[in-house]
């Protein structure tokens, strides 16, 4: 149950999939959007979204037309060439919702990630430079939430009196490209977990993620076989997608529980699930083409073609090979600790260099992040960077009390990764 009178975030699960293929789903709570966003005096029309978002081919010819025209003397008030551009062109974009083209500023150019400051609650968020954006996320994410029907709005006195409100929040992102330019503004409701009961208003919690690993090993059978590319909410979804996919014939692996394949004759169909992502592999595209239709019915979950980003991984995929990679994850590393401009070096790891634990009598280093960096070093060694792997399992032995030679020995990984930002997996 929900207090209405709090900011709530829950997530639309926007449905990603693909030929290789990422799929999100909607399956959380919802609630008016008047109630949270009274204040703002922005209004939604039609399929809407940013106003800045695209730019429209109608307005792209007109300028390159202007730049090749002879400018001509004024005969009247306002040439046919002077006039402005109905301003409704500017309101709506083709096929919005899957739409990945670049947010653009009020000056028309792209807005860079590292430019965005993340407010971290909804006060923040209305003083921020980008407020617009965000109220604008806000209500395309309370629209697609009713819509789903996640939640309803009750009157104060229908609570029963042993019930306990849970709190909301409103939490905010900004979902970046490749190279780091801001794709999207997000604004999600959540229902903040940590005030629930145990026993009273939820038991069990556990509800299983995919391995990195089984990720990987599903890229490398697409590329060998050829195919196409609250607390208990997630329990309580897994559960529900797990018997959906039961129901339609998919078989759900012994070790790898997020990992469902069906085999009916030559097609092979394999499904991964993290979460709200959804990853397909599959050698029949009608099969493909089939289960998502199901899933459209059911969860409103569609195909978004081909596989190009899971979980912040790039993936890169050819009639040759398929790569992985993290390039701006590793840019973001670089940024986030002051090594974006270093030196490279051609190696992470000096020769003969041994590392021993921190001696009582040597001062230890609490100037440099190093807890910090050893945590976001280990997840892009244990995704798409093993050349780390050996350096990385010494260094993480010391984050408790790391020496001079130890941090001395990250910064060199650091200017490692600098010259080696575009290495992945292939």
């Amino acid at each position: 149950m929900l207090n209405l009178e709090e900011d709530l975030d829950n997530e639309k699960k926007e449905s990603k999939s693909s030929t290789l293929s990422v799929q999100h789903s909607t399956d959380r709570e919802v609630i008016d959007a008047s109630a949270v966003l009274a204040d703002s005096q922005l209004k939604q029309t039609g399929k809407r979204t940013h106003r800045d978002e695209t730019q429209s081919e109608e307005e792209r010819v007109e300028q390159e037309a202007a730049k090749a025209e002879p400018k001509k003397a004024r005969r009247g008030l306002r040439e046919a060439s002077e006039r402005r551009r109905p301003a409704y062109l500017d309101d709506y974009v083709v096929n919005a919702v899957q739409a990945t083209s670049r947010v653009l500023d009020r000056n028309r150019k792209p807005i860079r990630g590292s430019d965005v400051h993340i407010p971290r609650n909804r006060r923040e968020m209305l003083r921020s430079k980008w407020k617009e954006f965000f109220l604008m996320a806000e209500m395309e994410e309370m629209a697609a939430l009713k819509t789903k029907g996640v939640i309803q709005e009750i009157a104060s006195e229908e609570v029963p009196n042993e019930a306990l409100p849970i709190k909301t929040m409103w939490v905010y992102a900004a979902k970046t490209d490749h190279q780091g330019f801001v794709i999207r503004f997000k604004a999600r409701i959540v229902a903040l977990g940590n005030y629930q009961r145990p026993g009273v208003d939820f038991r069990e919690t556990f509800a299983p993620v995919a391995r990195m690993s089984t990720f990987r090993l599903l890229l490398a059978l697409a590329a060998k076989l050829a195919l196409y590319g609250l607390r208990q909410s997630g329990r309580e979804w897994n559960s529900e997608l797990n018997q959906w996919l039961g129901e339609h014939g998919y078989q759900q692996s012994l070790t790898e529980p997020c990992l469902y394949y069906r085999f009916d004759g030559d097609t092979i169909m394999y499904v991964l699930v993290y979460v709200d992502d959804k990853l397909v592999a599959t050698n029949n595209e009608q099969c493909k083409k089939d289960l998502f239709v199901d899933l459209d019915k059911a969860y409103g979950i569609k195909d978004q073609g081909q596989l190009n980003e899971y979980l912040g991984i790039e993936v890169e995929q050819t009639a040759e090979h398929i790569v992985i990679r993290q390039s701006k994850y590793a840019r973001e590393i670089l940024e986030k600790l002051g090594y974006s401009e270093a030196h490279a070096v051609g190696n992470p790891m000096e020769v003969n260099t041994r590392l021993v634990p921190t001696n009582d009598e040597e001062e230890v280093n609490t100037e440099f992040p190093y807890r910090e960096a050893i945590g976001m070093l280990m997840y892009l060694t244990t995704s798409t960077r093993p050349d780390l792997a050996f350096v990385l399992s010494q260094l993480s032995r010391f984050v408790a009390h790391p020496s001079a030679k130890h941090v001395g020995t990250v910064k060199r990984v650091l200017r490692y990764l600098a010259g080696t930002v575009d290495y992945g997996i292939m």
